[in-house]
């Protein structure tokens, strides 16, 4: 296997358009652990299925969710991981539907709702200097 190094945007569209799932296997360990991985949020945006573990920020907070937008397996557990690759290798109905419904979910995370968050908790926490950013994030 040869790594494939940096992708522009360019690059990146094309690899996703060419992949039918993202497998995100990350495991924590005393030095780091996967804060979220934007990658998942760009993957789904195009359509595709996640398959990540619960050290993955992105399955821990929600985005990626277990049956409906991927498969979230428990970190480490390489069995796990490779039972749920070899069910959606298998079923390709499977991974479109879950890859649309990921699509769907993703349409959410724009860069208005992250601002409208971020506001709202500044809010909460006194700690706001601008007005009323728009409508509290669902």
């Amino acid at each position: 296997m040869k790594a494939l190094g940096g992708a522009g945007p360019e690059r990146l569209r094309r690899l996703y358009a060419g992949a039918d799932l993202l497998v995100m296997p990350a495991i924590e360990t005393p030095e780091s652990r996967e804060p979220w991985g934007l990658v998942a949020n760009e993957a789904m945006a195009a359509g595709l299925p996640v398959l990540a573990t619960d050290a993955v920020g992105a399955a821990a907070g929600g985005l990626v969710r277990d049956g409906d937008t991927g498969l979230v397996v428990p970190a480490g557990d390489s069995a796990a991981l490779g039972a749920a690759l070899a069910e959606l290798a298998a079923d390709e109905r499977r991974r479109r539907q879950l890859g649309e419904n990921a699509r769907n979910h993703v349409s959410a995370y724009t860069f208005q709702s992250w601002a409208a968050g971020m506001s709202h908790g500044l809010r909460l926490a006194g700690a706001s200097r601008c007005g009323d950013a728009g409508p509290t994030p669902r």
